[in-house]
């Protein structure tokens, strides 16, 4: 029988015979099985390929009509060309009408209230063939949107827009609106100019993550060693909303971090709860496995154990369940204790979720998980380029499972997981 409810009690009128030939007839009661939680969702169809041997998703965005955004590394997205950047309706089928094109790896987007879309990537001198920086403003249709007077340059890995709508940029800055600038953390006022009221800065290095708490404060986390000149806060802190440092905040990370290491992701729970992930061997005197959650005030929830150390597992995902549940992506083989690659369900606690089976991925990754729906893929250390074969992913939440790959999927894939959507 095909248009069956998974997991649901159907009974009906029919027949059934054994392997001997006895023929039964009368009520058939049976019960269809659920797709496993992890498993492929081969319905969605978006696909990636190309010339490009280094073809890579970077982030991804789900507008409210359900369609994804994808900005990255690719020339070809469902066998049709695209420059960096592409939507995709919500089968996964190429939205042809959106043609925006960028010249350079697209490394950010993010979808605004009113529909238009912000893209920030490496080194752009055009989008759409227009001159522009390394961040720019689209309207919903894709075209450039010229009242966005932002003058960027440098590799902007994130973008968050705040809810009085100025946006918070972060990543490897050199120039803003046509000065110098040496900071990792920059925040812009709605038509893109310079917020000169924010008081925040990092020095060299670079921002990977930034969070907006419900208070208006600021995580921020990245590749640095100070923040507004504190060396207590290196790798991981938090700004007061005017950017100014939160000294209140207990900091941890920058002892110990591994070589080549950082605090690349930030997750806030609805309690208040502040997860941090990234490549460090412990946080404040505890070992763990690059993964930890924090009180409000910075200090380490000693209930949250996701297990000891393994081979310095590199978490660059998180995505927050309604249920509590943590999805965590990145480079690693075991994890909590057990056999995992690459991608894992967390319980509450932190321990593993036996439940969970994406199958395991053949290549590590894995960035930024933030909520919403799907995901991508980077590579698994800083200094290295990405080492899989093709294609990422996509993930969204369907009933109680979390449905992860770049066929939206629930299963196995061939590239690095770098953001996970719910």
């Amino acid at each position: 029988a095909t248009g069956l409810a998974a997991k649901t009690g159907y009974a009906g009128a029919g027949y059934a015979t054994n392997a001997v030939g006895t023929v039964y007839s009368g009520t058939l009661e049976f019960t269809t099985l659920g797709v496993e939680a992890g498993g492929v969702d081969v319905a969605f169809a978006g696909t990636l390929a190309g010339s490009d041997p280094f073809s890579m998703i970077n982030a991804t965005a789900v507008q409210p009509d359900g369609k994804v955004l994808l900005v990255g590394r690719f020339n070809q997205v469902n066998g049709v060309a695209r420059s960096n950047i592409a939507r995709l309706n919500a089968d996964g089928t190429l939205d042809t009408g959106f043609t925006t094109s960028v010249p350079s790896e697209g490394s950010s987007v993010a979808v605004l209230p009113d529909g238009k879309i912000l893209i920030g990537g490496q080194f752009w001198s055009t989008v759409n063939g227009v001159a522009q920086g390394s961040l720019a403003r689209l309207n919903a249709d894709g075209t450039l949107d010229t009242t966005f007077v932002a003058n960027v340059q440098g590799w902007i890995q994130v973008l968050v827009p705040q809810a009085d709508g100025k946006i918070l940029i972060g990543g490897t800055i050199f120039q803003l609106d046509g000065a110098s600038f040496s900071s990792g953390i920059a925040r812009l006022n709605e038509d893109g100019s310079l917020d000169t009221t924010f008081a925040g800065f990092t020095d060299y290095g670079y921002v990977s993550s930034l969070a907006v708490q419900p208070d208006g404060k600021i995580l921020v986390s990245g590749v640095f060693s100070r923040l507004n000149d504190d060396p207590n806060y290196g790798r991981f802190g938090r700004f007061n909303a005017d950017g100014t440092l939160d000294t209140a905040f207990i900091p941890g990370a920058q002892p110990n971090i591994l070589l080549n290491g950082s605090v690349e992701v930030i997750a806030v729970q609805p309690d208040g709860k502040i997860l941090i992930g990234g490549l460090f061997s412990s946080y404040q005197g505890a070992e763990n496995a690059g993964l930890v959650r924090l009180h409000s005030n910075g200090v380490l929830d000693e209930s949250f154990d996701a297990g000891p150390r393994e081979a310095d597992p590199y978490i660059r995902s998180l995505a927050l369940q309604a249920d509590g549940q943590i999805v965590v992506g990145g480079a690693f083989t075991r994890f909590g204790g057990k056999p995992a690659k690459n991608i894992v369900r967390l319980n509450r606690d932190g321990t593993v979720n036996r439940n969970f089976n994406a199958g395991g991925w053949s290549h590590p990754g894995g960035r930024r998980v933030s909520e919403h729906q799907r995901a991508a893929c980077r590579p698994h250390r800083p200094d290295q380029k990405p080492a899989c074969d093709l294609l990422v992913a996509s993930c969204r939440h369907n009933r109680s499972e979390l449905d992860l790959g770049w066929h939206r999927a629930r299963s196995g894939r061939k590239r690095p997981l770098r953001s996970v959507h719910r």
